[in-house]
Parts: C-alpha cells; structure tokens; sequence
C-alpha cells in the first residue's frame, strides 16, 4: 500500500510521538490472534514452569551490590536451554505455513524478558512475544533485528511483558525454506517494577525530591533530555547513558556511559571490553522514558533498541569509569523516537548551570541542578573485580554538588552538562542521600563523582584508540576543544563516497553536491524526508538505496533542481513519480524502490471506549473501518475516518478488535481492551 517512491524529494507524513510498545519491530498482532489455530498442547516440551525465586535472598543480595556500586538489579536471570529443537511444538497450518510456540511460566513475576544466545531468522519470517492473556505483546521480529549473519549467529534480548506467563510464536510462511534459530539462554523474572503502575511509582522508588525532567527545571533542557536513554544491562539491571555528537556530524549512533556498567557484576573485568569481548547483544536502550507532565501519570510507552558493541572504555582504575557504544539498532530507525546527540567540552572548564539528566533507579527521566563542580584531587573507590575495590587515580573525576535533586544507582553513566549544554562528565557514583533535611539544608557533605570528559577523551594518555574516545568522536582529527549539540536532521555537501557501503540516516536527509563511485553502496534512510538537491551523481556500478517513512511521497514539479545524473543502467525512475522535465535531466537512477507496510496504533489502550487512531497514512486511505467484540457482533462501524478519535456509546467491559480495510484492499487489526 505504501510505496516510497524512487525519491528527489519525498513529503512524507510525520507520525506523532506515541507509538505501541516494543522494540524496533513491525509492530503487529500475532499470527495467531488473527487466525484460528489449535490451542497448544499442555506438555513437559510445551510448557516451561520455572523454579520459585528466593525474594529475602534476592534483596539481601541487592543491599550488598549497592553498597559495592552496582548498577541496581529488578530481575532474577534463570539459566535455560529453550530452541525451536528442543522445546515448543511445531504446527502446520491449512496454507501448509508453519507456527512454532512455546509458553514459560514464572510464578509470581512481575515482568518476564528473554536473553537468546542465538538468534537468527530468515528473510519472511516473524517471532512474537505475548503475555498469555494477550494483554501485552511485542513484534514481529523479522531478519532485521538479526545481530550477525547465517554464519555467524549472535545474541539478542526482548522487552518486558508484565506477566507470569508468556508464549513465544514463531511463524514460517510456506515460501520460507530455511527454519531459523532461536535460542533462549535466560528467563529474566522480574521481581520488582521498572515501570510506572497505577500506583505512580517506578522501579525502586526513586527518591521523591527528584525531579521529572517535564517539570519548570527541565523546561530549556528539552532537546538535551531526547539524547538521554534508560540502559537495561544483560537484561536484569539498569544505567543511563546518552547518545553524542562527532565532529562529522552524521548522526552516528554512539553512546557514552560508565564503564562499571559493562557486565552488571565484575567477576572478570574481560567478559565485556574492547579489546576481549565487545558485543553487548543482551542490552537495552529506553527512549523518551519519562512522564510528560511534572508529576507522574500514566505509564509511558517502551521505545527500546537492542543490542551495542564497546568501541572504547577504560582501563580498571586509569581512567575516568567511561565506556563508549556504537549502538547496533540506531535509534532512528524506531517509529517515535527522535534522537538528539549532546555536545561535550573537554576542556577543564566547568562553567556553571551544571545539570545531570539521569534514570535514577530504572525511573522515568529526571534532572537534577548544580551549583558547584570541582576537581578531585585525590584517588576514590572504584568497582573492581569480584570484592576488590581499586581506588582511582587522582584528578580524574568531578565532584559534583547538587542544591535540587539527587542520583541514585540506575544513574549510573548518565551525562554531566554545563551551561553551554556540554558533556563534561559522566557518572561514577557517590555517596548516598535522603530526602530529608539534612540534605535539603546540607547537600555538600553528599559526593557524586563524575568521570571527567577530557580524562576520557585521551584514556589518560593511553595509546590504545580503544581506551579513549577522541578517535571516535573526532575521526579526521580537527582537534576542536568544544562541539555543539545537533538534532536528528542530516545535511551533507560536497562529499564523495567510494568503495564500501555506506549508511546516511537522519530526520530530514539533505543532499547536494554529492558523487557516489563505482563499486560503492550508500543506504539513505530519512525517518520524515529525503531531500537530493543539485548535482547528486551516482556513478556506474554504484548502488544508491532510498527508503523514507511515511506516506506516499512524489517528485515536486515546483523544485529548483539544476541537474541531477545517474549512470547506473540498471535502474529506472518509478512509474508512480512525477518528475518535472525541465529540471530532472535524467531518469536512469539505480534506486530500489522500498516499501513501508502500513501501521496503526490505538491509544490509550486499555481505554473506556474512547480513544485515538495513530497511523503512518493518512486516515483518507481508510476504506471502512469497524469495531467488533469477541463474538464477531459489529458495535461500531464507518467508511469515512474524519477525526482521529472515536468515542464508542456505553460499551460494554472485554475485548474487541479494530478492524481497518484500506483503499488497496489491506485489512489492518488491532486488539483493544475496554475497562
């Protein structure tokens, strides 16, 4: 339905800011939600019921990490050996499809999420997710979300579904020979919340004098807070951290937080390091987690990525507690999210205005104000390896004094910004505080150290590029003290690129000037819209890729374009653009046309019979749209969407099921859940 054109300039419909819950996925229903197929077999194979948790045990255990350091722990990890061999029951469907589930049981949980050591699925096919009252669900993950490749498969993690009981779902269409690994190392039964509730508290509690980042003191600092992100470390722990800005400005997905973060608990300081161990598959990143108002309301949506590699980090004890990600699934790829990428300083100037923004304990994003930022000038404990606390060097860290708001554990790694909205620092740790009057009168005598910026930047003098950051935040070397911060936007002028493949993403992509060699691919990814200004020269044998979100997008017949040329004979213009002749001069451009599959998300959901339509289409492509209860009655129908919010007329508590036909025929379904 919804073709991306092959694109000069491409309008796009920009969807709003909340979206369902869920990782980078296509962001369906289970197959087995919109079709009939036999209830799974109770069985050994069929049903995993894992072992009861110690929870006086589990919180005894928390009380002696905090008192070590230790990123803050919400779930218990149990050791499993599930794969599509060995557990799960495989069924044929009648269009000789295959379906493959699996359901897991952890009595009393919270929250269940799953680590895999392997996965890979093949192009066509989809896994899913679902609590067993399908109340929450998370999918489709398809061949995109895949870590490595056929021959060298790696990990991956998915979200949290807040039940006890959850089913996997693994759909082969028929076309799909190859079958795919999944396999599951770790059951995480999540034993405390790390989410808003009804009751408007998050995970742990977070100290109630911290403060919302929507509040009056997070009012010029909301570009800065869209850079700051809630880290789920190897499933079952949490940091913060921050996305940050090169020097080249391409909207690189690099990620900067503490290095004591890696791992969780240290027992061998190479189990994830640059050098030994980098990939970080079991990691999650949470993206505009925070409540939208100054106090916290309704819970806000889960808008994760997966998966990191450790660029560079520091040495035990050296350094400055850093560690510097390239985030594997960029941020901009996931529908609602738009990235903002900090500017640092590393010179040894604090200026003023100091402001932390953090996660502390998994909560919603806060901020917290300083009024004093200055050397440590001795050595401070560090997280060693296993019970050993090495002491760091001295004049390495800030300490940093804030007069409203705290950090916890969970802030771990979060940025330290000065007034010129700059990373100075990020966070090590410090010593505990209250909400009480002592440190509402007396906040000096609470230490919070940050690990200094410009430490980082040359690893203490290493000469190791992976235990420093400038070779990576300064790539060609312009060996600038300060650098701005940037939007997701992306401009390029003037480049050449040769050999290779290459990826350009960002909000709104803008090229000029701009020639593409032979033997090279570049992927251009616009999350709103794609702009090719004069002279883009894609040579031959060259390979350009666009792909834009979005509705359907056509060549502007009002645009200045001088000349744009393409060599590739492979490749055609779209049959569907309307190109202006008088300024495109040649047509024979080697674009593959993509296709976007059309979206709808329902929210609030559960509701009380009034809610909003969210799509990536206008709502003028809707056909017919019809709600329908669990009996198949017809409570609500229209074949004309005026207005994206409905208001049903008394309807009665359950389930009931949106049904949208499309103009070309798609017919897109969303579960609701009327309370």
């Amino acid at each position: 339905m919804k073709k991306i054109i092959l694109l000069f300039t491409a309008l796009l419909f920009i969807v709003s800011s909340y979206v369902a819950y869920g990782q980078i996925s296509t962001e369906e229903e289970p197959i087995s939600f919109r079709r009939s197929i036999p209830v799974l077999k109770t069985g050994e194979t069929t049903y995993k019921i894992l072992p009861p948790i110690d929870i006086n045990k589990l919180e005894t255990e928390d009380i002696e990490d905090a008192e070590k350091g230790f990123p803050p722990r919400f779930g218990y990890r149990h050791e499993v050996n599930y794969n599509l061999d060995n557990s799960g029951e495989w069924t044929i469907l009648s269009d000789s499809s295959k379906i493959w589930r699996l359901s897991i049981s952890c009595s009393g949980a919270l929250s269940i999420n799953l680590l895999y050591d392997k996965f890979w699925i093949p192009n066509g096919a989809k896994f899913f997710v679902y609590s067993n009252d399908r109340k929450y669900s998370i999918g489709a993950f398809t061949s995109e979300n895949n870590k490595g490749k056929k021959d060298n498969i790696r990990g991956f993690a998915t979200d949290l579904i807040y039940s006890d009981q959850i089913t996997l779902e693994y759909y082969l269409p028929s076309e799909v020979k190859e079958i795919g690994v999944i396999s599951i190392a770790y059951v995480v039964q999540g034993y405390r919340y790390i989410t808003i509730k009804d009751n408007g508290i998050g995970y742990g509690e977070s100290k109630y004098c911290n403060i919302n980042i929507n509040c009056p003191e997070g009012e010029n600092w909301q570009n800065e807070k869209n850079a700051v992100a809630l880290v789920i470390v190897n499933g079952n722990r949490s940091c913060s951290g921050s996305l940050v800005n090169v020097t080249v400005n391409d909207n690189r997905p690099l990620f900067l937080t503490a290095n004591h973060c890696l791992g969780g608990v240290y027992n061998d300081y190479k189990q994830y390091d640059a050098l030994y161990n980098p990939e970080l598959d079991h990691w999650s990143f949470w993206w505009h987690y925070e409540s939208p108002e100054c106090i916290n309301t309704d819970e806000p949506p889960i808008r994760a990525t997966v998966g990191a590699v450790v660029v560079a980090n520091d040495y035990w004890s050296k350094s400055s507690d850093f560690a510097l990600l390239r985030l594997t699934e960029d941020p901009i790829r996931k529908i609602g999210v738009t990235p903002y990428y900090l500017g640092w300083d590393r010179s040894e100037n604090t200026a003023s205005g100091n402001v932390g923004i953090h996660h502390p304990r998994g909560d919603v994003k806060k901020i917290s104000q300083a009024d004093s930022v200055i050397n440590v000038p001795y050595k401070i404990p560090w997280q060693g390896i296993g019970d050993e606390i090495i002491p760091s060097l001295p004049n390495t860290h800030w300490d940093v004094f804030f007069y409203n708001g705290l950090i916890e554990g969970g802030s771990s790694g979060s940025p330290l910004l000065n007034e010129n909205k700059r990373i100075i620092g990020q966070l090590h740790g410090g010593s505990a505080a209250n909400c009480n009057s002592d440190f509402l009168y007396y906040p000096y005598q609470y230490s919070k150290y940050y690990g200094k910026f410009n430490i980082g930047w040359t690893g203490n003098k290493d000469p190791d590029y992976r235990r420093r950051l400038r070779d990576w935040l300064d790539p060609n070397n312009t060996n600038v003290t300060t650098l701005d911060g940037k939007n997701c936007d992306l401009t390029l002028d003037n480049k050449t690129y040769s050999s290779g493949t290459h990826t350009l993403a960002g909000c709104v992509v803008t090229i000029s000037n701009t020639t593409i060699n032979t033997n090279t691919t570049v992927n251009v990814y616009g999350k709103e819209t794609v702009i090719l200004r004069p002279d883009f020269h894609a040579k031959a044998g060259s390979n350009v890729k666009i792909n834009a979100e979005g509705q359907k997008g056509k060549a502007n017949n009002n645009s200045t374009y001088v000349k744009i040329t393409a060599e590739d004979q492979n490749g055609k213009g779209n049959n569907n653009s309307t190109y202006s002749e008088n300024t495109i001069k040649s047509l024979n451009f080697s674009l593959p046309q993509s296709q976007v599959s059309p979206k709808i998300n329902l929210y609030p959901n559960p509701n009380n019979g009034s809610f909003n339509i969210e799509t990536n289409f206008p709502l003028t492509e809707i056909g017919n749209l019809k709600i329908t209860n669990l009996m198949g009655a017809t409570v609500y129908e229209t074949q004309k969407v005026t207005s994206n919010t409905i208001q049903l007329q008394n309807p009665a508590k359950g389930t009931y099921f949106v049904v949208m036909i499309l103009k070309d025929g798609s017919v897109l379904t969303q579960k609701m859940m009327v309370q």
